[in-house]
């Protein structure tokens, strides 16, 4: 092979690499799942909330309840990608579940931020930390965030069926 045969074929190998890469550290595509302006709009404030760590590190420490793929670093946001594309193929299947929309946006939303409170905790000297009640964790980090953010538009989600619900699966 010639020489810029082999340079193109690692620019394309590199950009794969980028692209893979830059695709584990967004959950947009998963969002946009979401139809209700509400629900994806207090998704998309509640990520902005999470600690820098939350995107870059592996769905579990210890490594024994996720597979292997989600134990790779950003392997959290890979574990989020795949449950909510699970859900959303069982959701076109009308035997497996007959949900209406607003319930199917209260599953993505609350299968996007459900492991959020695993890195949302700093310790006496400002370290990012995980904690094994994550769920409950999360669920007290983003009604503090609601509530924190002065927001009229969270203030008034707080209070909704939605919200409830979307904790509750968190939790």
């Amino acid at each position: 092979m010639s020489r810029e045969l082999w340079e193109n074929i690692a620019q394309i190998k590199k950009k794969k690499q980028e692209v893979k890469h830059n695709i584990s550290l967004t959950l947009d595509d998963e969002i946009e799942f979401i139809q209700d302006d509400m629900i994806k709009y207090f998704t998309k404030l509640a990520l902005s909330t999470t600690a820098p760590a939350f995107w870059l590190i592996p769905a579990s420490k210890s490594h024994q309840y996720h597979p292997a793929f989600a134990n790779t670093e950003s392997g959290l946001i890979k574990h989020i990608k795949y449950g909510v594309r699970i859900a959303v193929e069982l959701f076109k299947n009308p035997v497996v579940c007959s949900f209406e929309q607003i319930e199917k946006d209260v599953i993505i939303s609350a299968l996007i931020l459900h492991d959020i409170g695993k890195c949302n905790l700093k310790n006496s000297k400002g370290v990012w930390f995980s904690y094994p009640y994550h769920g409950k964790i999360a669920r007290k980090h983003l009604e503090q965030s609601m509530i924190d953010s002065g927001d009229p538009i969270l203030l008034k989600f707080k209070e909704t069926d939605e919200w409830l619900e979307i904790g509750r699966c968190i939790e």
